[in-house]
């Protein structure tokens, strides 16, 4: 009697347990359907982003609507710099801290801000460049040299002119206007070089940036600083004629090679991958290998590079420039990310849009050169 007892309790407490589990089961699995949804706002910014939400039936398919690879990092960062301190922030308080700032990833942040607001920037732009401080008119025009806007021109002219102006932003707009590569400023331009007391800094990039826009009437204007008594101007002078097209002694280039002090034999490297020829690349070579200093290996790294690419297509440039790559040190990949995007087309921005969409050493500065180079 007493096992017949235990027995029919057994079985009681089985088929509860039994019909407990089956109601749990019922009940979990319209919970599993059902998923919190999202405000229009959040899909607004989750779409901007390039967040793909899952699609039920089929969560392994990515949303037709939203950008892919290169496309969808570009727009990330682009959202993430817009939502961020200096894309919500007023562009008077955008420019103060670029006044203010003293270095470090902030000051990228502010450049790509800057590139991505430029409507709003500009008129701020450009009355800075006329009106603003010392330092202020030196990271404006640093950015200038970033990412130029032709816009700005007629400030950069005034600011590089103007004698009564420090030296710092004269140089820095010099720089930008030949990130413009615009021609038609090359007489204004070389007038600086016939400028009495005109500062060392100065000179030196006015010479480059007449060799940089191309400006062929150049030569007579900065053929005579090959007599300079400072090397370092009889260098730019020597690599601003190779750049134009003009001959160069070749062995006062290669004596400087010799030279005890780093930066005469850094710019003796830019002046021959300048002039270019047979006998030039053997030298680079030896120097980019054995030089103990990095900024000359640098520098001759990428003056053979610069007489490899020479002449060819952009097509060719690329292939070139990437093999390059893989084996190039920071500083000078991205040297090599900034040539791949200023002389090689759609294709090059499409390689460099790779580079940003993976998880890799250059993921960032890419997507940084991708914002300045499409906001111009």
């Amino acid at each position: 009697m007493k096992r017949k007892r235990t027995a029919i309790i057994f079985v009681g407490l089985g088929l509860l347990g039994l019909l407990l589990l089956l109601a749990f089961r019922v009940l979990e699995s319209p919970r599993q359907d059902r998923k919190p949804k999202l405000t229009r706002t959040q899909t607004e910014n989750l779409a901007q982003a390039g967040v793909r939400r899952p699609v039920a039936g089929d969560p392994g398919q990515p949303d037709t609507n939203a950008p892919r690879g290169a496309d969808a990092s570009l727009e990330r960062q682009r959202t993430l710099i817009l939502n961020g301190r200096f894309g919500t922030a007023p562009i008077g308080d955008v420019l103060r801290e670029l006044n203010e700032v003293t270095g470090g990833p902030d000051v990228q942040l502010i450049f790509q801000a800057l590139a991505l607001r430029k409507q709003e920037a500009l008129p701020l732009v450009k009355d800075r460049l006329r009106t603003g401080e010392m330092f202020e008119k030196h990271m404006l025009t640093k950015f200038l040299r970033l990412c130029p806007w032709p816009e700005t021109k007629p400030e950069l002219v005034a600011l590089a002119s103007e004698t009564g102006e420090q030296w710092l932003p004269r140089q820095g707009a010099l720089y930008a206007l030949g990130s413009l590569c615009d021609v038609t400023v090359g007489s204004e331009v070389a007038a600086i070089l016939g400028e009495a007391g005109c500062p060392k800094g100065v000179q030196l990039v006015a010479i480059a940036t007449l060799a940089r826009i191309g400006y062929k009437d150049a030569e007579n204007s900065i053929r005579p600083f090959l007599e300079d008594r400072d090397i370092h101007v009889r260098l730019f002078a020597s690599r601003a004629l190779g750049e134009l097209g003009e001959p160069v002694n070749r062995d006062i280039l290669f004596s400087a090679l010799q030279d005890s002090e780093y930066l005469v034999r850094q710019e003796a490297c830019e002046a021959l991958g300048a002039v270019g020829g047979a006998d030039v690349t053997g030298k680079l070579q030896s120097i980019a290998a054995s030089d103990p200093h990095e900024a000359v290996r640098d520098a001759a790294s990428q003056a053979l590079l610069q007489s490899e690419i020479r002449g060819h297509t952009p097509t060719e440039k690329l292939a070139l420039l990437k093999g390059s790559l893989e084996r190039a040190e920071r500083h000078n990949a991205l040297w090599i990310l900034q040539t791949i995007l200023a002389q090689c087309g759609d294709n090059g921005r499409a390689f460099v849009g790779s580079l940003a969409a993976e998880d890799g050493r250059l993921r960032e500065r890419a997507l940084a050169f991708l914002i300045l180079s499409s906001n111009k």
